[in-house]
Parts: C-alpha cells; sequence; structure tokens
C-alpha cells in the first residue's frame, strides 16, 4: 500500500530523499477539500426554558412554612 503511495508520488515528479519523505509527502502533501461554512453549522430549535420556581408556588409556599 504504501509502496503505491511513494511511485504515486515519484510519477508526480516529487525525488524525495528517502522513502520516509516519500510516504509523508503522499500522505500529507495535499490539503484537504474545503468544507462550505454552511455544513459546518448545525440548527436546531430551541428548548423550553426551565421553570425558575422548579414547579413550586411561592404564594402557597408561606403555609408550608410557617404552618406547624
Amino acid at each position: 500500500m504504501e509502496a503505491r503511495k511513494v511511485e504515486k508520488v515519484r510519477a508526480e515528479g516529487v525525488e524525495p530523499r528517502d522513502e520516509a519523505a516519500a510516504i509523508r509527502a503522499a500522505r500529507f502533501g495535499k490539503l484537504p477539500e474545503r468544507v462550505a461554512p454552511a455544513d459546518l453549522v448545525e440548527e436546531k430549535p430551541a428548548e423550553a426554558p426551565n421553570d425558575p420556581e422548579f414547579g413550586r408556588n411561592p404564594e402557597n409556599d408561606w403555609m408550608i412554612r410557617y404552618s406547624a
């Protein structure tokens, strides 16, 4: 597999000094394809906000607190 990469690099006119350099050039020689900015953003609907009173009724809370 790597021998094919080396031959491909040599066929493109690049003469690396050693085989490791040829493998690096074959693997990292070109940048990946550009990604569109629209593909980088994920849109999803917002969730309902949390209940600030956590289900408690502050109008009736005094009865629980002060009834003994």
